[in-house]
């Protein structure tokens, strides 16, 4: 086994691209990024194992991001990347990009979660030529755009400005301009909200509580009156990669390796696994022909018997 320093982190499935460049060459597609926490009870104390309260019996654990594709009626992970303290995501995110451009795709939506709510993210999708949609993080920027819709002075979408903080000797590079479109949480509704508010049935402390909101780079005007709608609807597909995550790692053996290349070629064998299950399912009419798990035992079983000839 070899440090992971010196293994190459990300790889995307041949099979996967050449299913999906047959069906849909040069028509758009949906990309979405995302993370995920593994546990990690070893004895490690390096940059690869961080320190977490947030995976359940574990204080360290490994922090992968991933992307996935929709496309040619098919959801798919297309990389991964095992990332240690203190490494920019951009890199992963730019190389995915490039790598799904030189394959003849054209890219017109990235969605990436919170974590992802960064001007340089914003840029770099801006630079390709797509426009990412993203959740806002809960600063005073957007506090003040809610505060402004539930008085009735500014509308759901509004301009939006994303910056970031001066490194140390450099100057602060000028805020990205974007948009911010506001959503209910939860079962509320946008509308009823602010008219509850104004009616004095509920505090603006509640009425915020309520409220959050996605900015992209995509211009309302050239999306027409439907662009709120289209917005969500777009966004609400970033919801299989979280599916995605917690079918994977529901069915996963216990891991007690101390090489990342081992634990990272099995997250990989899995997301594989994943992706042939879903290619499997994508013909039937039942859309379920296996389970999951009865599909990766099958594998496993077939692989097994292969090695034992």
């Amino acid at each position: 086994h070899r440090d992971l320093h010196s293994f190459p982190t990300r790889r995307s499935s041949d099979l996967v691209k050449r299913h999906l460049r047959t069906k849909q060459r040069g028509k758009k597609i949906v990309v979405e990024f995302d993370f995920t926490y593994l546990g990690y009870w070893g004895k490690r104390r390096d940059p690869m194992i961080k320190g977490t309260t947030l995976v359940k019996g574990a204080k360290r654990m490994r922090h992968y991001h991933a992307a996935y594709i929709h496309g040619a009626g098919l959801s798919q992970y297309i990389a991964v990347h095992h990332t240690a303290k203190g490494e920019s995501m951009i890199p992963f995110i730019d190389e995915t990009l490039n790598d799904l451009k030189l394959l003849g795709f054209k890219i017109k939506w990235v969605l990436a979660d919170r974590e992802y709510y960064n001007q340089e993210v914003l840029d770099l999708v801006k630079a390709k030529g797509s426009q990412l949609i993203t959740p806002v993080k809960e600063y005073k920027q957007l506090q003040a755009a809610k505060r402004a819709y539930l008085q009735g002075k500014k509308g759901r979408i509004q301009r939006y400005f994303l910056g970031q903080m001066a490194q140390a000797g450099k100057k602060a590079p000028a805020p990205t301009r974007c948009w911010l479109y506001l959503i209910a949480t939860e079962e509320y509704h946008l509308g009823r909200i602010r008219q509850q508010y104004q009616r004095g049935q509920i505090t603006e402390a509640m009425a915020m509580t309520c409220i959050t909101g996605l900015i992209t780079n995509a211009p309302p005007q050239r999306h027409g009156k439907q662009f709120a709608t289209r917005l969500q609807a777009y966004y609400r597909q970033r919801w299989q990669i979280e599916t995605a995550f917690r079918v994977t790692d529901e069915h996963q053996a216990i891991y007690r390796s101390n090489y990342d290349s081992t634990r990272y070629f099995c997250e990989m064998g899995s997301f594989f696994i994943y992706n042939e299950w879903q290619a499997e399912c994508e013909g039937n009419p039942q859309k379920m022909r296996y389970s999951y798990q009865d599909y990766r035992n099958k594998c496993v079983d077939q692989i097994t018997q292969t090695v034992n000839l």
